[in-house]
């Protein structure tokens, strides 16, 4: 297991405990701000600043603007089980796949603010969600804006969390979270039994 602290330190769950990689394990930054497993072993490191980074047993590899990422400043990491990862960054409308060290970029035409939630549903079908409500789904042709099939008005989306069910689940800021299964949207708040409808994962 991997976390990212608040402060931006990148860590690792080693039996019961966790530890923060330091210089010795060939990690000393930038700020770190998601993890992701990377299907060729190690991980890969989202940073505020720095690109996005491979690391594996003490290996640090970067890709940066030059190298095609959107933005320097990641945002989201997603690794689909066709291990394709996806990338957000604070490049407004773009969400990216890296493919056999290759990005490909999806947009829509409009801004709504950067990709800070990314999730991959039980057939297969990458989700995106903008921190000014967008929720969009992946096709080939592009980003496909779901946003009025699911709470119709923009919000700010915090998390998003996909279940073996088909749902798809959406953690909204003051409005609770929301369920899209098979077309069919319900939202979930404090009347409903939740605790705070302030969410801030799933």
């Amino acid at each position: 297991l991997w976390a990212v602290t608040q402060s931006g330190r990148l860590a690792r769950k080693e039996g019961p405990r966790w530890r923060v990689l330091s210089a010795e394990d060939g990690w000393s930054g930038p700020a770190a701000t998601c993890v992701t497993a990377a299907p060729e072993g190690g991980v890969w490191v989202g940073t505020q600043s720095g690109g996005l980074r491979w690391w594996r047993q003490g290996e640090v590899r970067a890709l940066t603007r030059q190298d095609g990422l959107a933005s320097d400043a990641v945002t989201a990491l997603l690794t689909t089980p066709s291990e394709d990862v996806w990338v957000g960054t604070m490049s407004s409308n773009a969400v990216q796949r890296l493919r056999d060290r290759q990005f490909q970029t999806f947009m829509l035409p409009q801004i709504y603010g950067h990709y800070g939630s990314l999730a991959v549903d039980a057939s297969g079908v990458v989700w995106a969600a903008t921190e000014g409500g967008v929720l969009a789904r992946v096709s080939s042709e592009g980003l496909v804006d779901q946003t009025t099939n699911s709470l119709g008005t923009h919000h700010t989306i915090v998390s998003l969390c996909a279940t073996p069910d088909g749902s798809l689940w959406i953690g909204y800021r003051g409005l609770g979270v929301g369920r899209l299964r098979q077309g069919h949207f319900t939202r979930f708040g404090t009347e409903q039994g939740l605790r705070d409808d302030y969410i801030i994962h799933i």
